[in-house]
């Protein structure tokens, strides 16, 4: 996406306006990671995760006009509309889905990339254990940094800090968090 003069991408200028091209442009280049997003929170259910994953574009295609461009990354809106909708569907008491081993064929399976891995070890009982032992603040950086991935600018947006304190005070939480994972890692286990 190459920036127009008022900063905002050209294809969000044009999704705005109304080109369908534009918000499928978007959509291809967005999905990937708004699927990661959802399959993370939903406990890995692959129906729920594309159901989800297709809310989320159909909201963001209805109340596209209504974006700002406010120099955060298009995906940082992607995944609030999904972290809603998640926060939704658990609130609303839609936890009895099911889906049959019959429903699942071999050629779904998902193989794991190396981020995927890390993230699931950043997810283990012994790190969660861990993190009550840091501040509020180095808490939230490193979810909204390694949990909802969101990039540093993100996350400088969410929390109304610079670039620069939210790579400080995520490097000082990392080294923290590290010094209580092996105590952690002994009560987990």
């Amino acid at each position: 996406m190459k920036p127009r003069e008022s900063g905002e991408p050209e294809l969000i200028t044009l999704a705005r306006a109304g080109d369908r091209e534009a918000f499928g442009a978007l959509y291809n280049e967005c999905r990937p990671f708004v699927f990661r997003f959802v399959y993370r929170r939903v406990g890995g259910d692959l129906r729920l995760t594309e159901d989800l994953t297709s809310e989320t574009f159909l909201r963001a295609l209805r109340r596209i006009d209504t974006f700002t461009w406010q120099g955060r990354d298009f995906r940082a809106w992607l995944a609030t509309i999904a972290r809603n909708l998640v926060a939704d569907h658990f609130n609303s008491g839609c936890l009895g889905h099911e889906v049959s081993t019959a429903e699942i064929s071999a050629g779904e399976e998902l193989v794991p990339s190396t981020e995927d891995t890390v993230l699931e070890a950043l997810s283990s009982s012994a790190v969660r254990v861990a993190l009550v032992n840091l501040s509020a603040e180095q808490r939230r950086v490193l979810t909204l940094r390694f949990f909802d991935e969101l990039t540093v600018a993100e996350t400088s947006a969410v929390m109304g800090r610079s670039a620069g304190a939210v790579k400080s005070m995520q490097h000082r939480a990392m080294r923290r968090l590290l010094s209580f994972v092996p105590a952690a890692m002994a009560v987990a286990a």
